[in-house]
C-alpha cells in the first residue's frame, strides 16, 4: 500500500511558531534590507529542508523512505538550492559582522541537522536546542536591519528562553501524566525563567515582549491540563507566540541602532 500525496512540509507543528514569530518581528521591527530578507528566505528554506532530510535518513521509517525517495531528494536539493543560493546574496549585502553572525546561524543549523539523525531531537533537551537554532535567525537579519549587536543578541536570547519554558511546560505536562511526577518540567521553567529575568537587567525590551509567552507556559505548567487538551494547548502557546511577536516589533523599533 503507497502514502498517497504525503506532506513533506514539516511535522513538528510548534517549530512554525519557533521560526516565523522570530523572523516576521525581526524583519518588520528593523528598516528594510536586501541581506536581512535573503537571511530570512534561507532560513526558511533550510527549515523546509529538514522534513525530506529526515526521510532520506530514515527517520520516517522505511516505508517512507521507499516511497517518497525520489521527492524527497528533489526537494531537498531544490531547497538546500535555494538556501545556499540566497544566501550568498545575504552575505555580499550586508556588513562583516553580520556575516559572520549569518554563518554562525548556519553552523548552529548544521548542527540541529546533524543532531535530528539521532533520538536526541526527541528529548526534551532535544527540543528546547531546536528551538534556540530557529530562534537564532532572528540576530543576522536584526543586525542587517540595523540594530546594534547587544539588541539583535538579546532578541535571540529573549525568544530561545520563551520557547524553552513552552517546551518544558508542554513535556512536563505530558510526562506527570506518564509518570505521576509533579516536578517534572519545572526545574527548566525555572532555569528559563530565571535567566530571562537575568536578562531584563541588561536589555529589558526583548524580555518584556516575551513575557506573556513566557508566563502563559509557567500557568499552562501549574494548571496541568489533561494530555486530551494538548492541542488546545498548543494553540493557546501560538497565540501568545503572536502576542510576543508583535512586541517583539515594537521593542526593536524603539531600539537603539548600530552606528554602522
Amino acid at each position: 500500500m503507497s502514502i498517497p500525496n504525503r506532506s513533506l512540509a514539516p511535522r513538528e507543528h510548534g517549530a512554525y511558531g519557533q521560526i516565523f514569530a522570530p523572523v516576521a518581528a525581526a524583519l518588520i521591527g528593523t528598516r528594510f534590507t536586501v541581506g536581512g530578507l535573503a537571511f530570512a528566505v534561507a532560513g526558511v528554506c533550510a527549515f523546509y529542508a529538514h522534513e525530506p532530510w529526515l526521510v532520506l535518513s530514515g527517520k520516517r521509517g522505511a516505508r517512507a523512505e521507499r516511497e517518497l525517495l525520489a521527492p524527497a531528494k528533489r526537494r531537498l536539493m531544490l531547497l538546500l538550492g535555494l538556501c545556499l543560493s540566497v544566501g550568498v546574496i545575504g552575505l555580499l549585502y550586508s556588513s562583516p559582522p553580520t556575516r559572520i553572525a549569518a554563518i554562525s546561524v548556519g553552523v548552529l543549523g548544521l548542527s540541529a541537522a546533524l543532531l535530528s539523525r539521532h533520538e536526541f531531537r526527541h528529548s526534551t533537551l532535544g527540543e528546547v536546542w531546536g528551538g534556540a537554532v530557529l530562534s537564532s535567525l532572528s540576530l543576522p537579519i536584526a543586525l542587517a536591519g540595523g540594530l546594534s549587536l547587544k539588541i539583535a543578541f538579546a532578541i535571540a536570547v529573549a525568544w530561545s528562553l520563551a520557547f524553552g519554558m513552552g517546551v518544558f511546560a508542554v513535556k512536563g505536562v505530558i510526562l506527570t501524566r506518564k509518570n505521576g511526577s509533579p516536578s517534572v518540567g519545572w526545574w527548566g521553567l525555572c532555569a528559563s525563567g530565571s535567566l530571562l529575568m537575568l536578562e531584563a537587567v541588561w536589555a529589558p525590551w526583548p524580555v518584556v515582549a516575551v513575557a506573556p509567552l513566557a508566563l502563559a507556559s509557567l500557568v499552562l505548567r501549574a494548571l496541568r491540563p489533561s494530555p486530551r487538551a494538548l492541542r488546545l494547548v498548543g494553540w493557546i502557546l501560538v497565540a501568545f507566540t503572536i502576542i510576543a511577536a508583535a512586541l517583539m516589533v515594537l521593542a526593536a523599533r524603539v531600539s537603539p541602532r548600530s552606528p554602522f
